[in-house]
């Protein structure tokens, strides 16, 4: 350590300062961050209010390299639109899919089922899991 930074008098706080900085740097650099289609889509879907079982969808999202996608996100008709979620949806699975050409990568050659979605009348929101309607997408399908 350099004299200067021994004859500091706020040694501890400059300490812990530098401490969380270093977290917050290597926190930014995780490759495995979302890319914004799926941050979009993912702050579309955070809060899917209902007060029926008919409010809830699901939604495919991504790819899997074996085929199939990556996820379902649980959404609202009474807060988003279809088309929007699944415009960005397209987005990220294009991209997923760039991703694990270019890569050669290999999962697991399962089939991720539907979950389906429900209303949970307890606190107002579209949960997963099939409780009394299992939906996906539009209520035509």
């Amino acid at each position: 350590m350099s004299p200067l930074f021994l004859r500091l008098p706020h040694r501890p706080a400059l300490l812990r300062l530098a401490g969380a900085l270093g977290v917050a740097i290597l926190a930014g650099c995780s490759s495995a961050a979302p890319e914004p289609p799926l941050l979009q889509l993912q702050e579309l879907t955070s809060a899917p209010r209902c007060s029926a079982d008919m409010h809830c969808r699901t939604l495919p999202v991504g790819a899997r390299a074996c085929g199939g996608p990556s996820r379902y996100l649980v959404w609202s008709t009474l807060v988003n639109r279809e088309e929007e979620l699944k415009a960005l949806a397209a987005q990220v699975t294009a991209q997923e899919k760039a991703r694990n050409a270019a890569s050669g990568r290999m999962s697991t050659c399962e089939l991720l089922a539907d979950p389906g979605a429900h209303c949970d009348f307890a606190i107002g929101q579209c949960v997963a899991g099939g409780g009394a309607s299992v939906r996906q997408g539009s209520p035509s399908q």
